[in-house]
């Protein structure tokens, strides 16, 4: 004998293909989920590269040139035999630029001979030589100035007083070309000078 088995209900048929069709739903609900995941791990992986890649440095700006400058002696005073004259650098350009470091400096004498300077060039007044202070980096924007300090002694010896010069050469860092500038500096020799960097006055 064969067992009977009884057919499904004919009002079944329809709970089944809604079942399966749910079953269907979730899997493609499941699957976006998936790439909606994988697309925001992806989104953030790149954003991740992205913050971690070095910032490209400031560019500074250039080494101003001579053709950009103006030099003016804007004060002077004598102290001690030593003669002290504050020149100012002014940029005159529409452009940005740099100065940093000692001017070279010659000077013209009454019957305009040419002399080279050789000052004892100095960081600072007081400081540590196992410290010194940095050497100041002026970025002169269009119109901006900055001052510039060079002594001389007078007098190496009471009574004999040194001849003077009428003008100074003064060459900027970095650059080859002279700005000159009317002032009266004693000039007892190459060596009898001294000065500051650029932006330094003390």
């Amino acid at each position: 004998m064969s067992e009977h088995v009884p057919a499904l209900p004919l009002d079944l048929d329809p709970l089944i293909a809604e079942a399966k069709q749910r079953a269907r739903r979730r899997r493609l609900l499941l699957a976006a989920c998936l790439l909606a995941a994988a697309a925001a791990a992806s989104s953030a992986a790149v954003a991740l590269r992205s913050s971690a890649r070095p910032l490209a440095p400031a560019v500074a700006p250039p080494t101003c040139h001579s053709a950009q400058l103006r030099l003016a002696l804007t004060s002077g005073g004598v102290a001690g035999g030593t003669v002290g004259d504050a020149f100012t650098f002014a940029n005159t350009s529409n452009a940005v630029c740099m100065l940093s470091g000692w001017p070279r400096v010659r000077l013209m004498s009454r019957n305009g001979r040419l002399v080279t300077l050789q000052p004892h060039d100095l960081i600072a007044s007081g400081y540590s030589l196992k410290h010194p202070p940095p050497i100041p980096r002026v970025r002169l924007a269009p119109g901006g100035t900055v001052q510039w300090l060079l002594m001389a002694e007078d007098s190496p010896r009471p009574g004999h007083g040194c001849s003077t010069a009428q003008k100074l050469l003064v060459v900027p860092p970095g650059e080859d070309k002279a700005i000159a500038v009317v002032a009266t500096v004693p000039f007892c020799g190459p060596r009898y000078f001294w000065t500051f960097p650029i932006g330094r006055l003390h």
